[in-house]
């Protein structure tokens, strides 16, 4: 950056300043006696760029303006990587300020306070505290460059703020995981205190569908019992009556069959071997073969007859009543199957929590199981054995046996209803635990991760920073070994800064290196000069500054005449970054050349060159 024109109004004690023609290289004096202006030029310098001067913070930039005015202005004219701009500031008696940025073409970059702060370090890569800490000698304070100051001008104040957010991520972190690890503790002794048992709830529920499967089927068979029962006497009275007859006709027609098999034989010898029967010890009446024939159809049309009806009963009556026997067969055998069926299938725990279950064999009366025990139970009542009332009173029995099992089977069904409540509630609330503990395991996870990476990029950031920071050490070290011997005489020959930033110079009368604030005044100015334009140097080159201007006020307060003409003369042609040296001073050697004289009096309020 290279200053080009400076103007200024009501600024401090000028009510007009312009400087016009600044050349880009070369020593730039600025001299006059105290009170004369001096600094002046270099605070409306530093006000134009900043908003604020060396002394005067931005809450008090009202002081500024001339006693005689309302408000000040400044405005410089620079040139930036062959770039030029207009900047301006206004400043009024309440503090109130006003900026605005033009390109060359004086198109407006920027026209607020903030919006031309953000725009100017974007052009020149650093604010003011580095601006005074490298650009801005300034006789009144004389102190090494603050740590953020060095961070910018090395370069690597990126990577110590990507360092402080790290590390304040971690603190985060940190706090975070302090607040998330009781949490996580808390939530693992909730699930441990449900004590829940991952096989409990299937265990109920399916004893429950055990249940109900027994239930519906006891009740499936109590509804057909009672159909049973209705269909017993209707079937029974009937069976009963017709049976005998059935049987009568059946037993006549299985003898009349032989019988009339055996008068066709005979009838058949005497009509058609006559001679064969001729040889019987007795003799035949003479009429034997129509009697014969006659007493054949006689018996074939009796036993057509028997046939017939008893054929005529089975299929009528007797088949019908058989099949609904056999239905009544199926249904007494799965009625009884399910009255001495247990709820075996139950598991033994659910067993133990429901504290006794029934042998539901046993509730059928003594009597009734006497009897259904017996294995011609099934078989007599299926052939209507039984009476009426015999049967009815058995088939009440097995149903009465069905009804208190399901009843006792609904008492059970209850417990395991309000048991499989309260275990899915427990269920439940171990679920929303376990996932909260999920949840807060992962955040602690990812906080662990997020920690490490932080980590691992601090120590890469450090890392690189220290490179370099070494470089930038080693470059400055060079740079300003190269000047500080002609500034102290050559009692000090070489300055660093240590990897905590901190300055220390070689004195070469002990042959060690010192702390900065070990040093006199006197050397630590002279240390200061030469590190500074050092260190300035390296900043315009961080900066991809092609060329940098350099104010230095009173540099030579502590030189002697010789000192400080060879100094001006070194000054000129010491580096080829930092070219336009604006020096300021009360006095200069009068044989000495410069780019540019300015010289400022207690007598004018304006100044015009």
């Amino acid at each position: 950056m290279i200053i080009q024109s400076i103007y200024a109004e009501n600024f401090r004690r000028y009510s007009k300043l312009s400087i016009e023609n600044i050349p880009i290289q070369g020593i730039i004096t600025v001299d006059g006696d105290n009170e004369a202006g001096k600094s002046t030029i270099s605070d409306a310098l530093c006000f134009a760029l900043f908003g604020r001067t060396f002394l005067i913070e931005p809450k008090n930039v009202h002081k500024l303006v001339n006693w005689t005015a309302a408000y000040c202005v400044t405005t410089i004219n620079f040139r930036k990587s062959g770039l030029y701009y207009s900047l301006t500031r206004n400043c009024d008696k309440s503090g109130h300020m006003s900026a605005q940025l033009l390109d060359n073409n004086k198109q407006v970059i920027a026209d607020s306070v903030d919006s031309v702060a953000q725009k100017l370090y974007a052009i020149l890569g650093y604010d003011y505290d580095t601006f005074a800490d490298s650009f801005y000698l300034m006789q009144k304070e004389l102190t090494a460059p603050n740590n953020d100051s060095i961070k910018n001008m090395v370069g690597i104040n990126q990577y110590y703020r990507l360092i402080e957010e790290c590390l304040g991520s971690n603190q985060e972190i940190e706090q975070q995981l302090q607040q998330l690890q009781p949490q996580l503790t808390q939530h693992t002794h909730a699930i441990e205190a449900i004590r829940l048992d991952e096989t409990w709830l299937p265990d109920l529920v399916e004893s429950r569908e055990v249940l109900e499967n027994l239930t519906n089927n006891k009740q499936k068979y109590l509804h057909l019992l009672e159909q049973t029962t209705r269909a017993y006497p209707q079937d029974q009275v009937p069976y009963r009556k017709i049976l005998p007859r059935y049987t009568l006709f059946n037993t006549l027609a299985n003898l009349l069959l032989p019988t009339m098999i055996m008068i066709w034989l005979f009838w058949t010898g005497l009509e058609f071997f006559p001679q064969l029967l001729a040889q019987l010890p007795f003799k035949l009446p003479d009429n034997s073969n129509v009697a014969a024939l006659n007493g054949g159809l006689a018996v074939a049309l009796s036993y057509a007859t028997c046939l017939f009806y008893s054929w005529w009963l089975d299929g009528k009556v007797i088949t019908p009543l058989k099949r609904k026997a056999q239905e009544m067969r199926r249904i007494l055998e799965g009625a009884l199957q399910h009255a001495r069926q247990t709820d075996e299938a139950i598991p033994s725990r659910v067993k133990s929590m429901l504290i006794t279950t029934a042998q539901t064999v046993n509730l059928l009366p003594k009597a009734a199981r006497n009897k259904i025990s017996n294995r011609q139970f099934i078989k007599k009542i299926c052939h209507y054995h039984y009476s009426v009332a015999e049967a009815k009173e058995l088939l009440k029995d097995i149903q009465h046996a069905l009804v208190r099992q399901r009843n006792h089977i609904s008492y059970h069904h209850g417990i395991l209803n309000d048991a499989i409540d309260t275990e899915m509630e427990r269920t439940h609330r171990a679920g929303i635990l376990r996932k909260e503990h999920t949840q807060i395991k992962q955040h602690i996870q990812r906080h662990q991760r997020h920690r490490k990476v932080n980590e691992y990029s601090i120590k890469l950031l450090e890392t690189a920073a220290q490179q370099f920071l070494q470089q930038f050490n080693h470059v400055i070290t060079q740079s300003a070994s190269q000047m500080l011997p002609s500034f102290t005489n050559g009692r000090y020959s070489q300055v660093k800064i240590d990897e905590q930033l901190n300055v220390s110079i070689y004195a070469d009368q002990i042959a060690a290196f010192i702390d900065f604030d070990e040093a006199s005044s006197g050397t630590q100015r002279q240390v200061m000069l030469s590190l500074r334009f050092a260190m300035s140097e390296q900043l315009a080159i961080n900066k991809d500054n092609k060329r940098q201007f350099i104010l230095l006020d009173e540099p030579f307060a502590f030189f002697d005449q010789k000192r400080t003409t060879e100094t001006l003369l070194a000054l000129s042609e010491v580096s080829e970054v930092v070219n336009q040296v604006w020096v300021f001073s009360q006095e200069f050697p009068k044989d000495i050349e410069v780019a540019k004289a300015i010289h400022c009096t207690t007598n004018s309020t304006q100044l015009y060159t």
